[in-house]
């Protein structure tokens, strides 16, 4: 399984890949994926933590193969609880942009969202570097 360092390469390497020409949020054609990529960063950024008790917690709990495990734990475990409301929105966010066209089309009220999304993901950067910082 994915060790911390890991994971907050994979975040930094698909946050590079959000920054791109074509996912700038104000013109991009592909909203829908740039808010995709947005939640798989956090997600990373949150199993990043994870991956930080692997020494002590079942591997279920550190590498969880089901949003749902995950989700619980973004909810109980600190730090990832002061930053559980950024990554719920993305995960939502996510959700609708993988099935449902108001993404697609460009909707004005979906591209503002969109913008908002990328300080959420910058929260959780900001907490997850300050509360485990790397290596």
């Amino acid at each position: 399984m994915p060790e911390r360092d890991e994971h907050i390469k994979k975040a930094e390497r698909n946050l590079k890949l959000s920054e791109e020409g074509i996912f700038n949020p104000d013109k991009t054609k592909y909203l829908d994926w740039y808010v995709t990529i947005l939640f798989y960063i956090a997600l990373h950024y949150i199993d990043s933590v994870l991956a930080t008790y692997s020494s002590s917690w079942p591997e279920t709990m550190t590498h969880p193969r089901e949003h749902k495990r995950r989700d619980n734990l973004v909810r109980t475990v600190s730090p990832l609880s002061t930053v559980a409301v950024e990554y719920f929105m993305l995960k939502e966010a996510s959700r609708r942009a993988r099935y449902r066209t108001d993404y697609d089309t460009g909707d004005p009220r979906a591209r503002k969202e969109a913008i908002k999304l990328i300080f959420c993901v910058d929260m959780i950067k900001q907490t997850i570097s300050k509360s485990c910082p790397t290596k």
